[in-house]
């Protein structure tokens, strides 16, 4: 009786029971209350606090950034117009060249912050801080001249050719939209510093918290500028005016209230620490170039090979299957300084464990979001633009194919980033640029749309997951060197 009822109290542990304890295990991460980091265990308890409060803000503010998108697009088109409305729509997807104009520098921030914060070396975090911030004025500052001399020397009818403008109303604005434009990705430069000091000492979820506001006001002052009858320059302003607006409030409250001790100040910049930042930057940008190429070439191909007309078919599964990247990237992004800050303490278990996790995870939650996706998406598709569009399913399946590997590689890559393990990136990702750029107009031509997404899967398989899974173990027995000789002489 005594062992029936044991076996009966196991079950019932394995059960609804188990399965409650463990949900309400993960959501005591939640909380505001921070937990006590003396020990190895508090430590881990409190990086899995800061990564779900950081992934969960960042899921809210990415929720929020979608819902303005859907809202502010059809009011910008029925107001602006065609040929206004393509400017101010290619300017909006230009924004994505925010990443590259800081030159690498705000990832360099992430690396080098995380660790001096995991060795509790605020000195190390002040210099950091302070270098980064006068660095990225002067890369403002360049970035503003450079506009002024472009926009100075290169004629207005050079402009409205670029963009085969006929109307005269967008043939007038066209300029100060571009200047407005250029404006706002120079601030944006020294502005994004905050986001990446928060995100370096796991703070991430401030920042999102901000960028819902952004997202908020931009969608207001959008709607308010159609009201008011107002330019395209207006409107540009209004889309890159807002985070812009809260990117100063966030740096005023915590530069100036929460952290007051890590002001930018020119006592501390230092010619060592700008150095490593700009040499960690120049990784980074490299590595960003080369995933671009990779990204931006499937529609370029497409056009040039195949004709525009087929580009929709691919573009418009791709937006659906995207979501899967989105999901991964928000739940496994916190984890880059978390590694870090638990590599320069010498928590390398609980590295190895998150690693282990956090990659599982991610392949079983790309894998089934890209079985629904399949399944479901033909229905989805033609819910959201219409039967007039046949996609294959091949193409879904090799988009299917695409983003599970993807999500494991953006579980991988957060580790490598922690770790400081740029080269091995570096090398994999302009590898893999030039096998896509080699592969993937063959493919194009031999299976349609579907080969855009085939090649870059089989490519990325072969050059980047099958060589880094290989060399994880070397990976890690680096990582654990530079544990040691960063944790020396730091206290528990």
């Amino acid at each position: 009786m005594r062992r029936q009822a044991a076996m009966a109290e196991r079950r019932a542990e394995s059960g609804p029971a188990r399965l409650v304890q463990n949900w309400a295990g993960r959501l005591r991460f939640l909380r505001l209350t921070p937990f006590d980091e003396s020990s190895a265990e508090g430590r881990a308890q409190e990086r899995h606090r800061r990564a779900a409060l950081s992934a969960l803000a960042a899921a809210l503010s990415k929720a929020l950034s979608v819902l303005a998108t859907l809202v502010s697009i059809p009011l910008a088109l029925a107001y602006l117009g065609d040929e206004r409305f393509g400017i101010w729509a290619t300017l909006s997807a230009l924004v994505l060249a925010l990443q590259f104009a800081d030159l690498g520098l705000g990832n360099g921030v992430v690396n080098a912050v995380s660790t001096a914060f995991g060795a509790r070396d605020t000195a190390a975090v002040k210099r950091y801080v302070s270098s980064a911030a006068f660095t990225l004025l002067a890369v403002c500052a360049a970035l503003a001249l450079l506009t002024l001399v472009l926009l100075t020397v290169v004629p207005q009818t050079a402009w409205v050719q670029l963009f085969k403008l006929k109307g005269v109303q967008a043939q007038a604005e066209v300029l100060p939209a571009l200047a407005v434009f250029a404006a706002c990705v120079a601030l944006a430069v020294p502005l994004g510093l905050v986001q990446r000091v928060q995100i370096a000492l796991q703070r991430g979820f401030i920042a999102s918290v901000w960028q819902c506001g952004a997202n908020l006001i931009s969608l207001l002052a959008i709607w308010q500028a159609t009201v008011w009858q107002l330019g395209l320059p207006w409107l540009v302003l209004a889309l890159l005016g807002a985070p812009l607006l809260t990117a100063l409030g966030n740096a005023l409250v915590f530069f100036w209230r929460t952290e007051p001790g890590l002001q930018p100040a020119w006592q501390h910049v230092d010619r060592a620490a700008t150095a490593l930042l700009l040499r960690i930057g120049a990784s980074y940008f490299f590595i960003q170039v080369a995933v671009a190429v990779v990204f931006a070439s499937d529609s370029l191909f497409i056009a040039h090979l195949l004709g525009a007309s087929e580009v929709a078919r691919y573009a418009v599964p791709e937006k659906l299957f995207g979501i899967i990247s989105l999901a991964v990237a928000t739940a496994v992004g916190p984890l880059w300084p978390a590694y870090g800050e638990a590599i320069a303490r010498g928590d390398l278990d609980w590295v190895r464990q998150t690693l282990k996790r956090s990659l599982l995870m991610a392949a079983l939650f790309s894998a089934g979001a890209a079985g629904l996706l399949l399944l479901l998406g033909p229905w989805l598709i033609g819910l959201w633009v219409g039967t007039a569009l046949q996609v294959p399913v091949s193409l879904l399946l090799a988009l299917g194919v695409w983003k599970t590997f993807e999500g494991v590689g953006f579980a991988l890559a957060m580790f490598l980033n922690g770790g400081g393990l740029l080269r091995y990136q570096l090398i994999t990702a302009w590898l893999m640029a030039a096998g896509v750029l080699a592969l993937k107009p063959w493919f194009v031509l031999q299976l349609g749309v579907t080969g855009a997404p085939l090649a870059t899967a089989l490519v990325y398989g072969l050059v980047t997951l099958l060589p880094l899974w290989w060399m994880l173990p070397r990976m890690m027995r680096q990582v654990r060197l530079r544990s040691a000789a960063g944790v020396q002489g730091v206290p528990a």
